[in-house]
């Protein structure tokens, strides 16, 4: 009988620590994003797209002056008629919703606290946004103009 209760309570008591620490790690998330933002604003901008590539898979990359790539599905491509109309649209992440894709890799480096600026926390920002997909208005001069550029590379590249 008191076996049982001491099973139950142990796990009562594992439960409340485990989604103490999915809270707090959530938490430290969401004042990263907070902080982050205004940078993902400034990233993710319709004038700082350099090239737009094509992925083996015929789907346009959008490569910025930053350095960021996102693949952009056909359907997330709208081409708009003025320049007044074109932009970029994005979902900001939750910390919620971060701690779930970054599960298995927080597991095995546990982030219970995150530094105020974590390289490691923007690139899964960047990468949540990516996979949540992004998009595209742009208009078709802007579009076949960024299309034509070509990059070179350095001869060792």
């Amino acid at each position: 009988m008191w076996t049982i209760i001491v099973v139950i309570l142990g796990i009562i008591g594992y439960k409340y620590l485990d989604s103490s620490g999915k809270n707090k790690l959530a938490n430290a998330y969401n004042v990263h994003i907070s902080n982050f933002e205004p940078e993902l604003v400034s990233i993710f901008n319709i004038d700082e797209i350099n090239n737009i590539a094509q992925t083996s898979n015929n789907k346009d990359e959008l490569i910025f002056n930053s350095g960021v790539t996102s693949v952009v599905n056909n359907e997330n491509f709208k081409f708009v008629e003025d320049e007044e109309s074109e932009g970029i649209e994005f979902s900001i992440p939750t910390g919620e919703g971060m701690r779930r894709m970054f599960h298995k890799e927080n597991k095995n480096t546990p982030l219970k606290t995150i530094q105020e600026d974590d390289l490691l926390v923007k690139k899964q920002i960047i990468e949540f946004i990516n996979t949540q997909g992004i998009k595209v208005f742009i208009t078709k001069d802007r579009y076949s103009e960024l299309k034509k550029i070509n990059i070179t590379f350095a001869k060792d590249e």
